[in-house]
């Protein structure tokens, strides 16, 4: 081990390291690093920790963790510029990994760019694997067409109906994002999504043709922007269901609407058609735990 990582010490973070945070974030980005801004609402969540990496009371690293049913999600891993390359990001996420050994955890999850090729072979390297490959497309709230007819669209809230449909619908849908936290699909995952989200069922044929999930991501201590959910649905079901929320239920569309479909799917190419712009490519990493 390098003299370094024998000094460092680790510890959660607080509400006074924001401005060291700040600090350390300032390049990332260009200067547009998310972590200063949602830092206050995270740290007083009691699902998740800052895990903070102090080296002779200098703050040189951070990662976030949040927890949820028993999958940890891993995100905002930063490491201070002059102290990069020194083997500071493999010996935080090793102790992650021994740490969450010992608890009820099946999972290690997180994201990252598929051009980031340094923290993809860096979590390879401690036997993640990439499960799932998507890329973030967007659409502006005045570029949602408005029709002037609707086929069949209205929006539930109820869980124990929006379960049942799940239950019988036939989808492929492995991952449910939830703001950029991707879980399994499941009860609790659904009941999690719809605490700040709705359900618009579009069923023109007399049967659901189309099912989509919609929340507002500012509950997350982030931007004001709106997250599609497509859990089924064809170019014209997709349509018609968003531009009925937009006429009717404008409340629940922010200024940018942003979804996460899987890379060159059909849902990208239906998306595409709709009007939503390509960003970029992403890939979620895995790690099953095996407790000890």
């Amino acid at each position: 081990m390098s003299k370094i990582l024998d000094n460092i010490t680790l510890r959660k973070g607080n509400l006074k390291d924001k401005s060291e945070i700040s600090e350390l974030c300032k390049n990332i980005w260009n200067g547009k690093d998310y972590l200063p801004v949602v830092w206050n609402d995270w740290i007083n969540n009691s699902n998740s920790s800052f895990i903070i990496a102090d080296l002779e009371n200098e703050i040189v690293a951070v990662y976030h963790v949040y927890n949820f049913n028993s999958e940890i999600w891993l995100e905002s891993l930063r490491v201070k510029e002059q102290y990069r390359h020194q083997g500071i990001a493999n010996y935080l996420i090793k102790d992650l990994i021994t740490t969450v050994q010992s608890k009820q955890i099946d999972n290690i999850r997180l994201t990252t760019s598929i051009e980031n090729t340094k923290s993809i072979s860096l979590f390879k390297n401690l036997n993640f694997n990439e499960s799932h490959y998507c890329q973030y497309m967007y659409i502006d709230y005045n570029d949602i067409e408005e029709l002037s007819t609707l086929s069949d669209v209205k929006i539930l809230n109820d869980y124990d109906e929006i379960s049942s449909i799940f239950e019988h619908m036939d989808t492929t849908k492995k991952y449910i994002p939830i703001w950029w936290r991707w879980w399994s699909v499941n009860s609790y995952s659904i009941k999690e999504y719809l605490k700040n989200g709705i359900a618009i069922i579009s069923s023109n044929s007399g049967h659901i043709d189309s099912l989509l999930l919609l929340q507002k991501t500012n509950n997350y201590g982030h931007e004001d922007h709106s997250q599609l959910f497509i859990v089924k649905g064809q170019c014209e079901e997709i349509k018609n269901s968003l531009s009925y929320v937009k006429t009717s239920f404008p409340e629940f569309i922010s200024s940018k609407l942003f979804c996460f479909p899987e890379t060159n799917s059909d849902e990208s190419s239906i998306l595409l058609n709709l009007g939503f712009k390509k960003r970029t490519n992403l890939v979620l990493m895995n790690k099953s735990i095996v407790s000890i």
